[in-house]
């Protein structure tokens, strides 16, 4: 829809449009402007659109690591960097034309640096600096709400320690210069975000939140599930993917690596000399620790899913640098011990599984292209006015599925993609055998759950595409009795049909068996 939006209206009308109207975007001007500019010249280029996600994370992490140095040693850092540089739960980042969920990391990340900077020497435009993007990254996108404790107590650590001493009057005065702004600014911008907007927007309502309620509860407790479950068991799935000579590589440089960390630099965690005191580096360790936890408020009060999978997983970005940092410090102490081999595996595990999601990410899009592109050419010769429907059974997620990197999805995003390749306007619902036998499935975009918007006269075609095979299906299929009839043919033959992935049935089970109890 954005790209669709940016062939079919100028650039001030996709920013009015964006800025004042779109739900989801009014609270986020300065990531919603910059993303507008980008769709406006970058059009359907999607390798544009991955470069500059993945130029725009890796100059995050340069600048997290520059904060870093001021805290750990360089071996620390290098692992940090290493692993960081790789989100493999939270991929879909890199594979969607949104750049808000990486840009708002870089503006923190440059504000975590400057007040880090500003503890160190103390001048005064690195502190206003680091204030001004800390507010940039909130009007960017609010989920980086987690990495607001790291801004606000790491530079008390560093402080403390320069100072040699934990007095209240040094105490009281750090919280006022670090942690009251940061308080101050959020209060600013959960106000901006709840009042202001429905002053200038029509939008009466504060978008992705939801009521509190037991569900509430057991999604923020899931959380926790899926960073010690969900997290490591993606590792460990990898492993059928990586028997490649890409991968055979990958695990050379990465053993190269470790081993020159080990042969170069023999200190453990804190940086030589520095943070000697056992309680600072524990408040350390405490800080990154709340953080990581913190994230849990994202999944408590919005709409969104935690999960390592599938679409939604760009909303464990907050947790996965937290992640990062405190798995640094974990293997900078393993490769001193007996344990070496640990760090080396599980690097080489997480490296792999984010090159496995790429690849497939590339492997969807260019299936999906081609799916488009048939379907256009198929429907232009043929009179289907707005009030006909195609029914396309299409592949949802490849064969080879790995991570839920999906080929169809949502019914409009469906629909602006056969726009964008030429196709005429019509009323199109994407299927396949798991939409026909899972009304949970998507469950906004599953035709079963909307069964009462097709009419019983309504023209209907029928568009089939199986992955492996090298010819599509097109027919005039003809009315709703018609199609029923067809999709219990499509569920008998299961066409379409892919396997759910380890942690998605997971997922499905502890849903179900929740359900059965009574909770929800």
């Amino acid at each position: 829809n954005y790209v669709l939006r940016s062939f079919n209206n100028n650039l001030s009308e996709i920013l009015k449009f964006n800025l004042l109207e779109h739900p989801g975007l009014v609270s986020r001007p300065v990531s919603t402007i910059i993303m507008d500019i980008m769709h406006h010249y970058f059009k359907d280029n999607a390798r544009l659109f991955i470069m500059s996600c993945i130029l725009i994370w890796l100059l995050a992490i340069l600048f997290v690591s520059l904060a870093l140095i001021e805290f750990l040693n360089k071996n620390t850092v290098y692992i940090f960097v290493l692993l960081s540089s790789f989100p493999f739960f939270a991929t879909t980042i890199f594979a969607e034309p949104l750049i808000i969920y990486c840009l708002c990391i870089l503006f923190w990340s440059i504000s975590l640096f400057l007040i880090i900077k500003f503890a160190k020497n103390k001048k005064t435009i690195f502190y206003y600096s680091g204030l001004i993007f800390l507010i940039l990254s909130l009007l960017s996108l609010e989920y980086i709400i987690s990495l607001l404790w790291l801004t606000a107590f790491l530079p008390i650590v560093y402080e403390i320690y320069n100072n040699k001493s934990i007095k209240k009057k040094l105490l009281l005065k750090l919280i006022s210069i670090y942690v009251l702004p940061v308080i101050f600014i959020s209060l600013l911008f959960l106000i901006f975000k709840i009042y202001i907007v429905k002053l200038y927007t029509n939008i009466d309502y504060t978008y992705a939140t939801r009521p509190i309620n037991v569900e509430s509860f057991l999604q923020a407790l899931y959380y926790f599930f899926v960073i010690f479950i969900e997290a490591p068991l993606m590792l460990f799935e990898v492993i059928p993917y990586i028997l490649k000579f890409k991968f055979l590589l990958i695990a050379i440089l990465i053993f190269i690596l470790f081993f020159v960390l080990v042969k170069y630099n023999g200190n453990r965690y804190f940086k030589k000399n520095e943070f000697k005191n056992y309680k600072i580096n524990k408040f350390f360790v405490l800080v990154l620790i709340f953080s990581l936890f913190s994230s849990v408020i994202i999944f408590f009060i919005s709409f969104y899913p935690s999960s390592t999978f599938g679409y939604y997983n760009k909303m464990m970005v907050p947790s996965f640098i937290s992640f990062s940092i405190l798995t640094s410090l974990l293997f900078n102490h393993l490769i001193f011990s007996r344990y070496f081999f640990v760090p080396v595996v599980i690097s080489f595990l997480w490296i792999s599984s984010m090159i496995v999601q790429l690849d497939n990410f590339n492997k969807s899009w260019e299936l999906r292209k081609k799916i488009a592109n048939d379907i256009s050419i198929k429907i232009k010769n043929i009179k289907i006015d707005e009030n006909s429907l195609l029914i396309a059974n299409v592949p949802y997620f490849l064969k080879e599925n790995y991570n839920n990197e999906r080929i169809a999805f949502t019914t409009w995003g469906f629909k602006a993609h056969l726009q964008l390749v030429g196709a005429p306007s019509i009323n199109v619902w994407p299927i396949c055998y798991r939409i026909l036998t899972d009304p949970m499935f998507y469950p906004g975009h599953n035709i079963l759950n909307k069964l009462h918007t097709v009419s019983n006269d309504m023209e209907i075609y029928y568009y089939q595409f199986e992955e492996d095979q090298e010819k599509s299906g097109f027919e005039y299929l003809g009315h709703k009795n018609d199609m029923l009839k067809k999709f219990e043919t499509i569920k008998l033959n299961k066409i379409n049909y892919h396997p759910i992935i380890l942690r998605e049935k997971i997922r499905l089970n502890m849903k179900k068996f929740i359900q059965n109890s009574g909770l929800l």
